[in-house]
């Protein structure tokens, strides 16, 4: 599994390409958590998300919210819930962007990150420790609450995930339902290696104006964290968001991969047949495949060892000379 970090406004891998994120929510276990014991929808989903394009959608990354109680009282049946999720996507070679969403599942979502979000993303990345394709998430959507009172919240999150990795790739959220983050261009996380998180739920025309999408991606890497085609945003509008993300470097993922939660990416959870929206989405994806997932470069061959110069020697001792020639080195030297 590759790794990355932020490089400028770039997530790059280990070899210093640039890496760009596209892939779904799957939101089905939040719903059923109650009374299903195993998220066997997610399990049975991204194989078909993260597949190859012959088989799947050609996704790289899986958008997973996560949720503070049940951490915090470390239930076993959410917390191997989870790991499976871990392991199907690190089974694709996908990465799991894990991120705070509520204090239990199916709860409402709150208007900032608390104390409780803060330890249960320390004890999440303590359990991971060295595992690897994992991203992480400060929070899915606050609101009601201004960005100078957000920031310092999210940057108790990126230290209590780095107390355990170091290194870890943080998506920060913006304000008002994680809609803009363009104060980052005045007032920006005091943290490294970290990513501005979008839901873009509007019409194509506040971009640029409401967003400032693209003037952020200049100086930060930028990812849409939800989005989808229906309500203010017309199927229209997402072909030309999803234009403007691959113009601009952009990651993303899409709302919902499921036949619930609109907007949703298909008509049917036991074929994946993609409805409207998925249609628009899952050729992309497979086009952007060979880009999702490229072959690591190929090593240049050592060169080749230096070939031994030659050099003549001549020795004389006593009128007799004695002419001899080697690669071997020779050090001549007079002793007393």
């Amino acid at each position: 599994m590759d790794s990355l970090k932020v490089m400028g406004n770039k997530l790059v891998d280990q070899y210093g390409r640039p890496r760009m994120l596209r892939g779904a929510n799957i939101m089905d276990w939040e719903w059923k958590y109650s009374w299903r014991q195993t998220p066997e929808f997610e399990l049975a989903a991204i194989p078909v998300l993260c597949g190859k394009p012959s088989q799947g959608w050609g996704a790289n990354v899986v958008h997973f919210g996560v949720h503070s109680g049940p951490i915090m009282r470390n239930e076993p049946k959410y917390l191997n819930g989870l790991d499976s999720i871990v392991a199907a996507c690190q089974a694709v070679n996908a990465w799991c962007l894990v991120c705070y969403r509520a204090s239990e599942p199916d709860a409402g979502l709150p208007p900032n990150i608390d104390g409780n979000a803060v330890s249960a993303m320390g004890l999440l990345a303590q359990r991971y420790i060295g595992q690897h394709g994992l991203l992480w998430g400060a929070a899915v959507e606050p609101h009601d609450i201004t960005w100078p009172a957000l920031r310092p919240q999210i940057e108790k999150v990126i230290d209590r995930i780095r107390t355990f990795i170091p290194d870890a790739v943080v998506f920060c959220p913006g304000t008002q339902w994680s809609r803009y983050i363009h104060w980052c261009l005045t007032d920006p996380v005091q943290r490294d290696n970290v990513v501005y998180r979008v839901d873009y739920y509007d019409p194509f025309s506040a971009v640029d104006t409401n967003y400032k999408l693209a003037e952020v991606a200049q100086k930060y890497p930028v990812f849409l964290g939800e989005f989808g085609a229906g309500g203010q945003t017309s199927i229209e509008d997402t072909t030309k968001l999803l234009d403007y993300c691959e113009l601009h470097g952009i990651g993303w993922c899409a709302w919902n991969f499921s036949d619930e939660g609109s907007p949703r990416l298909l008509r049917s959870k036991t074929t994946f047949e993609p409805n409207t929206f998925g249609t628009l989405l899952k050729p992309r994806l497979q086009e952007k495949y060979t880009d999702s997932y490229p072959l690591p470069p190929i090593e240049p061959p050592p060169p080749p060892p230096p070939v031994p110069t030659e050099h003549t020697y001549k020795i004389t001792v006593a009128g007799m000379s004695l002419i001899f020639t080697t690669s071997i080195p020779i050090t001549v030297e007079e002793v007393t």
